[in-house]
């Protein structure tokens, strides 16, 4: 996303006829950098290679294998951004009202061309695509900007909704921990959620997504917990002073929250509780999903609740989290008392490296 709209508007051109690609090239490559395919095939894998500079598409539409209605529909599909344009020496209007239809063109020009007219075509799809490309940078902005809001809102809500005393204090130890473990990870975006994009932003409903989310948390993090499953009584964490046995239980429903490609062991050297886990996925996903995902998922909150119910015993806790080969992540339980600036200052720094825009 750094790159200015001028460096990336190139124009790929698609056809089957070899002559018809020197000829566009010959005719506009002194004005645009210009990418050629001879199939629709070739096209879209150029396109998915490519796509970071390509801001116009112009497709023949009589080929074999795929049609041009079809090769812009699916360039719609994957880089909607993009502007399609179909061209073809048929001047049908079955070709037209298809290449609408399935790949919303932004023109349809018919062979053979008018280069002098053609060449202003296209001028006007990069400085469309340009202005789209403006608009869309401005919305990331203020995503990001609303992403922000959100996260400070709900880390502050928290921090008022356990505003009691000693319960304060712990709840504070166990939030920072988490915001400051994420310094080597990349939280998940509570905004645009997995796979939407930009055309999906609506802050009404991110909103109402954040109030249900804040509420759900609440609710998890103050439910009552089970019987432990995993570790039984005689684990050594029972054993840990008076508080033993109900961080066994705590730890218990936190393993068995987690998802089952995920393994973990416990250990207890010289009085702390070390976990590891091994986990087959971005151990960011499960750490952040608490504070930062429009979804907690039911380890992400455990964590949060384990982090706090420790730091209330003031027993030392480590939880590993790694993928093969890979360093793991490792988050220490804060021991020393904190404040809420020093929650929301932790916050603050995740921000610096965490902009929507750069996605």
């Amino acid at each position: 996303m750094n790159q200015t709209p001028e460096s990336r508007c190139s124009i790929l051109y698609i056809d089957d006829e070899e002559k018809a690609l020197k000829y566009f090239r010959m005719a506009f490559a002194s004005k645009f950098r210009i990418f050629t395919a001879s199939s629709g095939e070739e096209g879209l894998a150029l396109l998915r290679k490519e796509a970071g500079s390509i801001g116009v598409v112009v497709s023949d539409q009589r080929m074999p294998g795929m049609i041009g209605a079809e090769v812009l529909g699916c360039v719609r599909e994957e880089f909607p951004q993009i502007v399609r344009i179909l061209t073809t020496a048929y001047s049908d209007l079955e070709s037209a009202i298809l290449a609408v239809n399935k790949g919303h063109i932004y023109q349809y020009i018919v062979k053979p061309w008018d280069v002098t007219e053609l060449e202003m075509v296209l001028q006007r799809a990069a400085d469309y695509y340009q202005i789209l490309f403006e608009r869309n940078e401005l919305l990331r902005l203020k995503m990001s900007t609303l992403q922000r809001i959100i996260c400070c809102d709900r880390v502050k809500g928290l921090l008022l909704a356990f505003g009691d005393g000693d319960s304060e204090s712990a709840f504070r130890q166990a939030l920072i921990t988490v915001i400051q473990s994420l310094k080597g990870t990349l939280p998940p975006d509570p905004v645009c959620g997995s796979g939407s994009g930009v055309d999906q932003f609506d802050a009404t409903a991110l909103i109402r997504r954040e109030l249900h989310s804040g509420l759900l948390l609440k609710s998890l993090l103050t439910d009552e917990p089970g019987d432990a499953t995993i570790l039984e009584n005689c684990n050594p964490v029972s054993s840990l002073g008076e508080s033993g046995g109900g961080l066994a239980r705590e730890l218990s429903r936190f393993l068995s929250a987690l998802p089952g490609d995920i393994q973990g062991s416990v250990a207890t050297p010289d009085g702390a509780v070390e976990v590891e886990l091994s986990a087959p996925r971005d151990a960011g996903e499960v750490l952040a999903g608490a504070l930062f995902s429009s979804e907690p998922t039911p380890a992400a909150v455990l964590l949060l609740r384990l982090l706090w119910r420790f730091a209330g015993a003031g027993i030392s806790l480590t939880v590993m989290m790694g993928l093969p080969g890979r360093e793991p992540l490792r988050i220490a339980l804060v021991q020393q008392p904190v404040s809420s600036d020093d929650v929301l200052d932790a916050l603050r720094e995740v921000f610096e490296r965490w902009d929507v825009a750069a996605r």
